[in-house]
C-alpha cells in the first residue's frame, strides 16, 4: 500500500530544480556540455536544458524528465501538477499524480511508494523540463551522405516518401533522433546501444562507454586510462572509429 501523505510534500524552488538537472545530466552524460537555464513567468516556471550533437533528445528527456512539477493533458486542456521521491543521491521518481480521468482526460494517476527509507517527499517548482538538441553542420552533412548513399538522391527519397512530415529535412531529424553523434562518429542510440552492451557481454553498471574517432590500439589503450577496466570491446563505424565498452575483463564476454 502507498504511502504518500498528499499535499504534505516538501517545496522545492526552481532553482533547486535547476541544479538537480545539472547534476543528473552530469552522471548519465559526462562526456557532453549542457546548458541549462531557467525561465521565471507568471504563468510559472520551465527548464530548458540544450545541447549541440551528443546523445539524441528521447535519451536526455528520460533522464531530466522526472524533475517537471506539472502536467498537461492536451485532451481536456488541464494543468495539474504531481509529487515526487527525492533520494538522497539526487534521483526523483513520480510519487503521486492526481491525472485527468476523473475530468474526462486521459492521463491515469499514480500512486507509488517511496524507493528508499531516505527518500523524502517533494514537490518541484518548475513546472516543465524541457530537452533541446541542436545539430551541428557536420551531423547534418553526415546523416544527409547516409541518405544519400540509400537512396541515390534527394528526389528519389521524395518520390517513395510523398506523405511524410517535413520533407527531406524531417527525414535528417528523425534519423537524428535515433543516433548520438560525438567526435564526428554517429553511432545508435537508445536500444540500439543496449544491444551493444549485450553484445559485449557486460551490464551498464559494470562498464563504460567511449566514441573514439580513430580505432587503433595505442588510441584504445589511451582512452582506457580514463575509463574502467583492463579490456575494451569496440564496434567499428564506416572503417574508421566506433564505440568502445570497457571494463573487466571478467565481465566482458568472449570475443
Amino acid at each position: 500500500m502507498a504511502s504518500v501523505e498528499i499535499g504534505r510534500a516538501e517545496w522545492l524552488d526552481a532553482a533547486e530544480v535547476a541544479r538537480l538537472v545539472r547534476a543528473a545530466l552530469r552522471r548519465a552524460f559526462p562526456a557532453d556540455r549542457f546548458s541549462v537555464r531557467l525561465r521565471r513567468g507568471a504563468g510559472g516556471s520551465s527548464i530548458r536544458a540544450s545541447w549541440t550533437d551528443g546523445p539524441p533528445a528521447g535519451s536526455v528527456e528520460a533522464v531530466i524528465g522526472p524533475y517537471a512539477g506539472g502536467r498537461f493533458d492536451a485532451m481536456v486542456d488541464l494543468a495539474y501538477r504531481v509529487e515526487h521521491w527525492l533520494e538522497p543521491d539526487g534521483r526523483a521518481t513520480l510519487a503521486y499524480s492526481p491525472g485527468t480521468e476523473g475530468s474526462r482526460g486521459s492521463h491515469p494517476g499514480a500512486l507509488a511508494d517511496p524507493p528508499s527509507p531516505d527518500a523524502r517527499l517533494v514537490r518541484f517548482g518548475a513546472d516543465h523540463v524541457f530537452a533541446v538538441r541542436d545539430l551541428s553542420a557536420a551531423f547534418r552533412e553526415a546523416i544527409e551522405a547516409e541518405l544519400l548513399e540509400q537512396w541515390g538522391s534527394e528526389a528519389n527519397w521524395i518520390e517513395q516518401h510523398r506523405d511524410a512530415y517535413g520533407g527531406w529535412a524531417g527525414a535528417i531529424w528523425r534519423r537524428s533522433c535515433e543516433l548520438e553523434y560525438r567526435a564526428g562518429i554517429m553511432l545508435p542510440a537508445g536500444p540500439e546501444l543496449e544491444r551493444i552492451y549485450r553484445r559485449s557481454g557486460c551490464e551498464p553498471e559494470r562498464c563504460e562507454v567511449a566514441v573514439i574517432a580513430v580505432l587503433t590500439k595505442a588510441s584504445i589503450a589511451g582512452t582506457r586510462a580514463t575509463h574502467s577496466g583492463d579490456r575494451a570491446r569496440c564496434v567499428l563505424n564506416r572503417g574508421h572509429g566506433g564505440l568502445c565498452v570497457f571494463g573487466p575483463a571478467g565481465e566482458l564476454g568472449p570475443r
